[in-house]
């Protein structure tokens, strides 16, 4: 009986310690992965994981906020009934990023900060980022409607002293964790072997936090060159080409600083709706 113990024991450190190695393979692709999700996220204005909020309310909105308080914005959708109803989900249901990081990867990777906190230095982190889906409203440089009623608002907001920003793209993310700390192996359990032969071990359980970006047009550069004092204006033929042509330069602009610098994206989780007769009473 003794040795049958013993046999099974032995079976389970090798069992164990096989699935230790695979790890530490697997760790090696750590800093691919890291920059595949890191690009998911590159072109988003802000990403925020406040649990209060669902996507589908952020997606079609005008976000607006101060200079220097970014991180602070207030939003309230523009869309009609009719528009919004046309918006449907597009599930993408893809794992962006699987793998073990340390405190250095999760202080680096800015979309990874809500996890910040949970790790020390002789800690390790297995984290799963998967992209769930996408919400596009309709485009700016394309939709007359949304020209109008995008211009008008950006105007009042403008003239009290606000920047701000049309959101057509808004993505939903999963991030789920699992925290280890170094030990040794011992029974039952998950563990990991790193490239240094340090052990960690954990048996908590998964934690999954929902990560939202927005992705969103300036409107600010555009109000005092195209005037629209109400609703109902339209932009002319000519203005409509000329706001295209600015857009186009402007996308072609921010694609070429994306590709040598760090992502710019804002973490922010403070922010709120404000009703659509309030702002109208600022003018």
């Amino acid at each position: 009986m003794h040795l049958t113990i013993l046999l099974n024991l032995n079976i389970m450190k090798r069992l164990i310690l096989i699935s230790a190695l695979l790890l530490i393979c697997f760790n090696a692709f750590t800093q691919q992965e890291q920059a595949k999700a890191e690009s998911a996220f590159k072109n988003a204005t802000f990403i925020s994981f406040n649990t209060n909020i669902k996507p589908e309310q952020l997606i079609g909105s005008i976000i607006y906020y101060k200079e220097g308080k970014k991180d602070e914005f207030d939003y309230f959708p523009i869309l009609k009934a009719s528009q919004i109803e046309k918006i449907e989900p597009i599930y993408n249901n893809e794992i962006l990023f699987s793998t073990m990081v340390n405190k250095s990867t999760v202080t680096s990777a800015k979309y990874l900060a809500i996890i910040n906190v949970n790790v020390a230095t002789n800690y390790m982190l297995e984290v799963i980022v998967e992209d769930v889906l996408d919400y596009r409203a309709p485009s700016f440089a394309a939709d007359s409607e949304v020209q109008s009623q995008a211009l008008f608002y950006a105007r009042v907001l403008k003239n009290q002293g606000y920047i701000v920003e049309y959101v057509d793209h808004v993505n939903l993310c999963t991030l789920t964790s699992k925290v280890y700390a170094e030990q040794k192996i011992e029974g039952q359990g998950s563990y990991f072997v790193d490239a240094s032969n340090k052990t960690y071990g954990s048996n908590d359980e998964f934690s999954s936090k929902r990560l939202i970006s927005l992705h969103s047009v300036p409107l600010t550069p555009f109000v005092d060159v195209f005037k629209v004092s109400k609703l109902t204006d339209k932009l002319s033929t000519s203005a409509k080409s000329m706001l295209n042509e600015r857009l186009s330069n402007e996308a072609l602009a921010e694609k070429a600083a994306l590709e040598t610098k760090e992502p710019s994206y804002e973490i922010v989780d403070k922010f709120k709706l404000v009703p659509k007769k309030d702002l109208l009473n600022l003018r």
